[in-house]
C-alpha cells in the first residue's frame, strides 16, 4: 500500500502517460503532411544550408523563402537520419509525455488532486491532439509548459526562475512561430508586474519588470531571418485572406457543431472561472486566468492554437476543478488516476515494441508507397516535366524520390503562393472550372483521392490522360 506522500510524489504519471498512450495508441496519425515537409527541408537544410530562396518547388522557384522552423526541421531530419522514422515517433510521444508531466506536477505543486489533474491533462490534449503529431512545434510544447510553469509561478511568488524564459524562447524562435505567442505572455506578466511596482512605489520591481517585458520582445527576433520576420509573419496571418480562396483547415475558426468539445470544455472553464473567483474558492491566479481566456479565444479564432489552450488548461484548471465535489471525493476518477500512474508506464512499452515491429505499409496507411516506384519511372521517360501532386502528399513524395526537387510543381508551403497563385493552386486541387489550364506544363500528375475526389474523377477523363496506376488511395495519370 502506497503512502499518501508517495502517492503524491508520482502523481503526474498519470497525465503523462495518458497522453503518451494516446499518441502511440495509432502513430500513423503522426505523420501528418508537415511532418513529411520537417523531413524534406531538414535534409535540404543539411544538405545545402539555411535557405533564402526556394529551390524545391517549381512554381515558386525563386521565391523568398524564410524557413523560420528551421532548427526544429533539422532536428527531425537527424533524428530520423540516426535513429529511424519509428524511433522519431517514440521520441514524438516522450516529448508530449514530458511537456504533460511538468504542466501535471505545477498544478499538483499548487495543491491539485490527481483525479483533476488527470481530467485536465486528458482534455488538454484531447483538445490538440491533431497538432501533437511530427513536427517543429513538437519541441516547442516542451518549452510551453516550462513557459506556462515559470510564469505562473512568478505570478505567485516573484522568482528569479522567470528570466530563465529569455534565452529558452530565443532557442525557440528558431523552432516554431508560437514563440510570438510566448513573448506576448512574458510581456503580460512583466506588464502586470509593472502595474504592481508603480501601485506600491516599488522602482526597483517597476525596473525589473519593464527589463524582462523588453527582453521578451527581442526574443522572436534571435534567429538568421531577423530581418525577414515581419514580412514573414504578414504572409503567415494573410494565409486565410479570402483573395488567395485556399481554404486551409488549421487556420479555420473552431465551428459547431464539429469542434463541439472545444466549446462544451471552453464554456465549462468560464462557467467555472466565474464561480471560483466570485467565491473565492481554490482559484488560479489572476495571470493564469488570463492566459487561459487568451489562448482559449485565440483558439476561437484559429483551430491551430487549441493544443496551446490545452496545455493552459492541463497546468491552470485542475486546481479550480477540485472546487467541484464530484471531482474533489469521486473515488472513480481517484481509482482511474491511481490505476493510470500503475499500469500506463507498462502499456507503454508495449506499445513501443508495437511500433518498432510495425510494417511500413501500416505505418504510412495514409499513403501508396507502392505510387513511388511508377512515379520515378514517369519522370525519367519525361525528364523535363515538372509534377504536380496533391498537397497532403507532395512532401512525402519528395521525401522519398529526391528527384523531385524543382519538379514539383507546389507542397504545403501556402505562404510562398503569392495570391494568384494560391488560386490557382485551389481550382486545381479541387477541379473548380477551369482547373485544365493549370500546370499545364505538368505532364505527370498525382492525386490523393481521398482528398481530392473531384480531380481524381476529372484527370482520369481528361483527353490523352493515360492511369499509369492506381489504387483506392492515389492515381498517377500522364497526360
Amino acid at each position: 500500500m502506497e503512502s499518501p506522500s508517495s502517492t503524491a510524489k508520482w502523481a503526474w504519471v498519470s497525465a503523462a502517460s495518458a497522453s503518451a498512450l494516446a499518441i502511440l495508441i495509432a502513430p500513423w496519425r503522426l505523420l501528418s503532411t508537415d511532418a513529411f515537409l520537417a523531413l524534406v527541408t531538414g535534409r535540404e537544410i543539411a544538405q545545402h544550408g539555411l535557405p533564402r530562396t526556394d529551390e524545391l518547388a517549381y512554381a515558386t522557384h525563386g521565391h523568398v523563402w524564410t524557413d523560420q522552423q528551421w532548427l526544429g526541421q533539422l532536428a527531425i531530419y537527424e533524428m530520423d537520419h540516426l535513429a529511424g522514422l519509428r524511433v522519431t515517433l517514440v521520441m514524438q510521444a516522450l516529448v508530449t509525455a514530458v511537456a504533460f508531466a511538468i504542466t501535471a506536477k505545477y498544478a499538483l505543486d499548487r495543491g491539485a488532486s490527481e483525479a483533476a489533474t488527470l481530467v485536465c491533462g486528458v482534455a488538454g490534449f484531447g483538445l490538440g491532439a491533431t497538432f501533437f503529431t511530427l513536427r517543429p512545434q513538437l519541441f516547442w510544447i516542451v518549452g510551453f509548459a516550462l513557459l506556462l510553469v515559470w510564469l505562473g509561478a512568478d505570478s505567485r511568488a516573484p522568482s528569479k526562475k522567470v528570466w530563465w524564459t529569455i534565452p529558452m524562447m530565443a532557442i525557440w524562435a528558431n523552432v516554431h512561430g508560437v514563440v510570438v505567442m510566448g513573448a506576448m505572455f512574458v510581456g503580460l506578466r512583466a506588464a502586470l508586474g509593472v502595474l504592481e511596482g508603480l501601485r506600491d512605489r516599488n522602482l526597483r520591481w517597476t525596473g525589473r519588470n519593464v527589463a524582462l517585458g523588453l527582453a521578451a520582445a527581442a526574443t522572436p527576433f534571435c534567429m538568421p531571418y531577423a530581418r525577414e520576420l515581419p514580412h514573414y509573419l504578414q504572409q503567415i496571418n494573410h494565409l486565410q485572406s479570402p483573395a488567395r480562396q485556399l481554404p486551409i483547415l488549421e487556420w479555420n475558426r473552431v465551428g459547431w457543431p464539429s469542434d463541439w468539445p472545444f466549446f462544451v470544455i471552453f464554456a465549462a472553464i468560464t462557467i467555472l472561472m466565474v464561480v471560483v473567483h466570485w467565491k473565492k474558492l481554490s482559484r488560479p491566479a489572476f495571470f493564469e486566468t488570463l492566459v487561459l481566456a487568451i489562448t482559449g479565444l485565440a483558439s476561437w479564432q484559429a483551430s491551430r492554437h487549441l493544443q496551446w489552450f490545452g496545455m493552459a488548461l492541463a497546468a491552470y484548471a485542475p486546481l479550480a476543478l477540485d472546487a467541484t465535489p464530484v471531482i474533489r471525493e469521486g473515488r472513480v476518477l481517484a481509482r482511474v488516476a491511481s490505476a493510470m500512474r500503475l499500469i500506463g508506464p507498462a502499456v507503454f512499452f508495449i506499445l513501443v515494441v508495437r511500433l518498432l515491429m510495425m510494417k511500413d505499409d501500416t505505418l504510412e496507411r495514409g499513403y501508396s508507397l507502392d505510387a513511388l516506384a511508377p512515379l520515378s519511372s514517369a519522370m525519367a521517360e519525361r525528364p523535363t516535366s515538372p509534377v504536380a501532386i496533391s498537397d497532403v502528399w507532395a512532401d512525402w513524395a519528395l521525401w522519398y524520390l529526391p528527384e523531385l526537387r524543382g519538379r514539383l510543381e507546389a507542397d504545403v508551403r501556402f505562404e510562398l503562393l503569392d495570391d494568384a497563385q494560391a488560386r490557382e493552386m485551389g481550382v486545381f486541387l479541387f477541379a473548380k472550372p477551369g482547373w485544365q489550364k493549370v500546370y499545364p506544363e505538368a505532364k505527370i500528375v498525382l492525386v490523393a483521392r481521398k482528398a481530392h475526389e473531384a480531380l481524381d474523377k476529372g484527370i482520369r477523363a481528361e483527353p490523352g490522360a493515360t492511369v499509369v496506376w492506381q489504387d483506392k488511395l492515389g492515381t498517377l495519370v500522364v497526360r
